[in-house]
């Protein structure tokens, strides 16, 4: 509700597919219009996800990703977080 009162208005939740409580919330301002919205799961071991929206706003398109990438705890991770930027 809150958001609501601050001008956004279509909301996308993607859930993480372990079923964990948390997952992603893609918000947009009345002024843009939603096209499409897609999940990205990527079932990997951090069971990430990511949001593909395509919107609209003032006659032009774009593409907006919203994600939650690995932290890179070590040289690993990094390798890991790449991998995860290359499925999106």
């Amino acid at each position: 509700e809150r958001l609501r009162e601050c001008g956004y208005e279509a909301m996308h939740v993607t859930r993480r597919t372990s079923g964990r409580c948390d997952g992603l919330l893609t918000a947009t301002k009345r002024d843009v219009e939603v096209l499409d919205a897609r999940d990205v799961l990527f079932n990997d071991c951090g069971d990430r996800v990511a949001t593909a929206v395509r919107l609209k706003k003032a006659g032009v398109e774009m593409i907006v990703v919203n994600t939650h990438l690995l932290f890179p705890h070590n040289e690993n991770s990094s390798l890991i977080r790449l991998r995860e930027s290359f499925k999106i």
